[in-house]
């Protein structure tokens, strides 16, 4: 008799169609299903008046923490009414898996919903270019990423790979410690 090991959960990075990550992401929570949806607070003129809403800060983006398996039967169930597909990682053919720590960091930043928080999509070189800090003190304590400046703003920069970038507030240079990397 074999004994099947249990497959370890990971964050998958996936794409829904159609603005559907808000109602994906309510099914996945009546399921008991770990996901997370990039929020920021958006100003919405309706009727002449403006309200704040929060609104997905990625269109069609969700992470969803579940193992490769649970989530190719999710696929298929869902495929009618909310087909979900793999981002890949374009250099390894692979669906893009971010690490718990990186996720974790991404989330802290993402999660406090500031309006000053940036998502990119896209880039620059110059940015990955930073150093890599941590922050020791604030709503931000322990979160680990590259320091960069943004509009005169020192801030820190969670990158998921292939992704998205995520980018915090102003922070204060004495909240921060360098971290050596080998």
């Amino acid at each position: 008799m074999s004994v099947k090991k249990k497959e370890s959960y990971k964050w998958f990075a996936i794409r829904v169609t159609y603005g559907r990550e808000i109602k994906l992401k309510a099914y996945l929570d009546t399921i008991k299903t770990e996901s997370f949806v990039p929020l920021k607070l958006t100003e919405i003129i309706r009727k002449g008046k403006t309200k704040k809403e929060l609104l997905p800060a990625i269109r069609n983006l969700i992470f969803i923490h579940t193992n490769r398996s649970t989530l190719d039967i999710l696929k298929k169930e869902l495929e009618s009414s909310i087909p979900i597909r793999y981002m890949i990682d374009k250099a390894r053919k692979m669906p893009i898996i971010v690490p718990d720590d990186q996720m974790k960091h991404f989330i802290a930043i993402s999660g406090a919903q500031d309006e000053q928080t940036l998502f990119l999509t896209h880039i620059a070189p110059v940015l990955r270019n930073g150093t890599r800090v941590r922050v020791v003190s604030g709503i931000f304590k322990g979160v680990e990423g590259t320091i960069v400046r943004i509009k005169r703003d020192r801030r820190i920069m969670v990158n998921i790979d292939g992704v998205i970038a995520v980018v915090s507030a102003h922070i204060h240079p004495s909240l921060l410690e360098k971290i050596d990397t080998l």
